[in-house]
C-alpha cells in the first residue's frame, strides 16, 4: 500500500510472528477446550478470547510504532490502513462473537 519494501517486509514479518505465537499460546487452551470436562467451556473461551485480544493490540501497536518510526509514511494513511484493515475487522468479530455468545 504504502510502496515502501524494508517497512512492508517489517510489518509483514511482525504479523507473521505473532501469528505464529498466537497459535502456541491457544494450543492448550483448545487442547484443554477438548478434553477438561470439569470446567465450564465458556472459561476456555473468554480466556481465548482475552489472548486473542491482547495479541491484537500489541500487534497494532507494533505496526503504530513501525509506521511513526518511518518519514516515508504518511501519518493520515497510517491512520486510515489501521483503522479499515486492523480495527476494523477485529471490532465486527469482536461484536459478533459476543451476539453469538449471548
Amino acid at each position: 500500500i504504502f510502496q515502501l519494501q524494508r517497512e512492508a517486509n517489517d510489518y509483514m514479518m511482525i504479523i507473521f510472528l505473532f501469528c505464529n505465537t498466537l497459535g502456541l499460546f491457544m494450543l492448550p487452551l483448545v487442547a484443554c477446550l477438548t478434553f477438561v470436562k470439569q470446567v465450564p467451556p465458556a472459561v476456555f473461551i473468554y480466556i481465548g478470547m482475552g489472548v486473542i485480544f491482547i495479541f491484537v493490540c500489541v500487534r497494532i501497536i507494533r505496526g503504530i510504532i513501525l509506521g511513526l518510526n518511518s518519514s516515508k509514511i504518511s501519518k493520515l494513511y497510517l491512520f486510515m490502513y489501521l483503522c479499515a484493515l486492523e480495527i476494523l475487522p477485529f471490532i465486527f468479530f469482536v461484536k459478533l462473537f459476543m451476539l453469538l455468545i449471548k
